[in-house]
């Protein structure tokens, strides 16, 4: 019986009981502020540490979109005479918070000294105050929101703004493992440069900068690192977005002598957009240099080398001016390090995208104003370039996703035959300045004939106007290895001699309204030119004929209902066409319609129940685990 007890005892200790002493990770928010967490899947607890050299309040919380308006937050501070205050708080509006009517965070220790404030607390992943609560996200980075003072509350009830504030985004429960910095022995640095960005002094406005770029490098090289900086450090704050494509000129003289210009986006010269294709060539786009993007060891990015596909580049930038600053300028810069130890694969881009006004694709996105949700799908397939993939598939690495202002959630699924299999990215919660890049934690592979889906769920009820795609958007990029191949490389029929000079063809995918989507939406009969380069005209009714689809559905003001509109925006069919990047050029293999997945077995995803707090639940999980440990010693020595 004592050996028996025993053994239990030890199997308990071992299958229950997390070493409390190692956090999964620790972040400086700033010089003075860390935060440390580790969690407890069997119990789904978050236990997170807070220290701050400060002696006044301090707070951490989580935000649904990075704003402290509408954040879960908790703040805390220990009076001079040494008494702590800790609560649990909801933000309803910027810089005030009310005490929770449900104190789900579970206080473990407080400390204050001569330089520093601590706090130690947990909480369940998912409690079950959803109006003043948001759960910890299991697939997702978490907005947290931190903030503290150099000096105590005088009313708990009211909390004095903060001396320091700040937002940052980390996977809490899934973290991505730390990098592995590149080793090998001859790694440079290059560095793509925007020298005095001008910000535009009007709040609001977004202004997209181009430039473009010949890199000096006869002999191939691989990128495999980069990320952004900026001159000042601070600028940051202007630029949300910033990319760099590789681009393939039809004919690289032409574009030599314009090497080193830039432009905003909407004055990209026509002879541009006729001589050249451009793809999404690094995964580089976030305005966070904390956030730099290493390839994987076995591949890398292709620069240089002499072939025009690796040489020539465009440098994209979106700037923001978020607070009517004036007189603002400063430097971007796109750093890479890079090495001619070439690696095993070369990484290369997928683009899946939805937007309206394209060339080869019409109209794409067409959102209802004053809808608080409506959903747009964007589904491919591997058919514009499966006859170039290596047969036991490509490797998903990382993922980019774009949406605008409007965009609110964002959702890329897979499907492979009948079975839908796990999601390859969720986000619940999408910030378009900061859900920008993805590095993948678990090997994601693309078959031949798999399906992806893409859903962006937008908010217009700011809007007053139908929004056609003007302003918004839907977009997944994902880069992979290894590369496709080049032997059966096509373009409509013609040989790879004629047009060696398109290296991505068929990796920018793009969806789009079907005709007859088109007709049920704008409710007229006839259209010309549908599909092909040029502007659709309507021919029927009499009355509309000649005007072009745009203008008609620009200056439309009757629609019919939204509910329809998502109907057809989300369930029907769509086009797919394989696109030449960013170009005027027309498509790269036959248009197909595509079907919405269906009649498949779809991926299910462990449900968590939510739970009380731990005051309700009466015991802390240590405390419940020390009483059982008691128990079984009273049973095994036979102790009242």
């Amino acid at each position: 019986m004592f050996f028996i007890s025993l053994l239990l005892l030890n199997v308990f200790l071992l299958t229950t009981t997390q070493p409390l002493d190692q956090w999964l990770g620790n972040k400086y928010f700033d010089e003075k502020y860390l935060f440390e967490w580790k969690k407890d899947d069997i119990n789904e607890e978050l236990t997170v540490r807070i220290t701050v050299r400060t002696k006044g309040w301090v707070g951490f919380g989580f935000s649904s979109y990075g704003k402290f308006e509408s954040s879960d937050m908790v703040i805390g501070w220990i009076t001079p005479e040494g008494k702590t205050q800790f609560h649990d708080r909801w933000a309803d509006r910027p810089e005030e918070t009310v005490i929770d009517k449900s104190q789900d965070w579970y206080l473990i220790n407080s400390m204050e000294n001569s330089t520093h404030t601590m706090f130690e607390m947990k909480r369940v992943y998912k409690p079950c105050d959803t109006l003043e609560d948001i759960e910890v996200s299991e697939k997702e980075k978490q907005n947290i929101i931190w903030a503290y003072s150099e000096t105590d509350p005088t009313d708990q009830l009211v909390i004095q703004k903060a001396d320091v504030k700040g937002v940052k985004h980390i996977r809490l429960l899934d973290p991505i493992p730390d990098p592995v910095e590149p080793t090998e022995s001859d790694l440079e640095l290059y560095d793509f440069t925007f020298n005095d960005i001008k910000v535009p002094e009007t709040k609001g406005k977004v202004v997209v900068l181009c430039k473009l770029v010949k890199v000096p490098f006869t002999q191939p090289r691989h990128i495999v690192k980069c990320g952004p900086r900026n001159e000042p450090a601070e600028a940051r704050r202007f630029v949300y977005h910033s990319s760099i494509l590789t681009c393939d000129p039809q004919d690289p003289e032409f574009m030599d002598k314009h090497v080193g210009e830039w432009f905003e986006s909407h004055d990209i010269p026509e002879a541009f957009k006729t001589n050249m294709s451009c793809v999404y060539a690094t995964p580089c786009s976030t305005p966070d240099p904390e956030h730099m993007y290493y390839a994987p060891p076995e591949a890398g990015i292709q620069m240089g080398g002499g072939n025009r596909f690796s040489t020539y580049f465009l440098v994209s930038v979106h700037v923001e001016n978020h607070h009517h600053e004036k007189g603002q300028v400063f430097t971007h810069k796109m750093r890479t390090w890079h090495t001619g130890q070439l690696r095993k694969h070369n990484l290369e881009f997928i683009s899946l995208m939805a937007k309206s006004r394209f060339s080869v694709i019409g109209f794409a996105v067409i959102l209802p104003p004053r809808q608080p949700r409506f959903e747009l799908n964007v589904i491919s397939t591997t058919h514009c370039f499966e006859h170039r993939m290596d047969p036991n598939g490509i490797i998903i690495d990382a993922t980019f996703t774009h949406g605008h202002a409007n965009t609110r959630e964002f959702y890329v699924r897979h499907f492979r035959g009948d079975k839908e299999l796990q999601p390859i990215i969720t986000i619940k919660h999408f910030d378009y300045k900061y859900n920008v890049k993805e590095k993948l934690n678990r090997k994601v592979v693309l078959m031949p004939g798999d399906k992806i889906l893409s859903t962006c769920v937008y908010n217009t009820s700011m809007d007053a106007e139908v929004n056609l795609g003007e302003h918004e958007l839907c977009q997944t990029a994902m880069t992979f290895y290894p590369g496709l191949s080049r032997q059966n490389f096509t373009y409509m029929g013609k040989d790879q001699k004629e047009y060696d000079k398109v290296l991505h063809e068929n990796t920018f995918f793009m969806t789009g309204l079907t005709y007859e989507d088109i007709l049920n939406i704008s409710q007229v009969k006839k259209i010309d030119g549908f599909y092909g380069m040029g502007e659709p005209i309507i021919r029927e009714p009499a009355e509309l004929n000649g005007t072009t689809l745009y203008h008609y559905l620009r200056n439309k003001r009757e629609w019919i209902p939204a509910w329809e509109i998502e109907q057809i925006m989300t369930k029907t069919k769509k086009r797919h066409i394989c696109a030449m990047g960013c170009t005027n050029f027309p498509p790269t293999r036959p248009e197909v319609e595509l079907e919405m997945p269906s009649n498949y077995i779809p991926y299910v995803d462990e449900y968590k129940q939510c739970k009380l707090p731990m005051a309700v639940n009466q015991k802390s999980t240590v405390d419940m685990k020390l009483s059982l440990i008691t128990k079984l010693f009273k049973n095994l020595f036979h102790l009242n």
